[in-house]
C-alpha cells in the first residue's frame, strides 16, 4: 500500500485505507467477533466503551484494596478514616477517567 489515509467506512463502521474510492480493509473481522455481533446482548460487550469500563472497574478494585492495604497495616491509619478518604478519591478519580475516556459523556 501506498501512502493513503485512513477512512472509516460509513457502512459498517470500520477503517480503510482509501486510495482512488477503492477501499480495503485494514484487518479482517475474526470468526469470533463475527459471531458474538449475531447475538443482540452479546454484542454490547465489543463496544469499546464497555471495554474501558471493564478494565478501569478492575483496575480501580485493585487500587482500592492496595491502598486501604497500605493505610490501614502500614500507615496504622484508622479505618473508618482511611475507608473514607481512600474510597471517596478513588470514586471521583474514576469518575475523571471515564470522562476523559468518553464513556460518560
Amino acid at each position: 500500500m501506498t501512502d493513503a489515509a485512513l477512512v472509516r467506512n460509513p457502512d459498517n463502521n470500520r477503517l480503510h485505507r482509501s486510495k482512488d474510492d477503492r477501499r480495503e480493509p485494514i484487518i479482517e473481522e475474526s470468526k469470533m467477533a463475527s459471531r458474538i455481533k449475531r447475538f443482540p446482548i452479546l454484542k454490547h460487550f465489543m463496544k469499546r466503551s464497555f471495554i474501558h469500563y471493564f478494565w478501569t472497574g478492575i483496575a480501580f478494585t485493585t487500587l482500592n484494596i492496595v491502598l486501604l492495604w497500605f493505610a490501614i497495616d502500614i500507615l496504622k491509619i484508622s479505618t473508618i478514616i482511611s475507608s473514607i478518604v481512600i474510597i471517596t478519591s478513588t470514586f471521583l478519580l474514576r469518575y475523571a477517567v471515564f470522562r476523559w475516556l468518553g464513556v460518560i459523556k
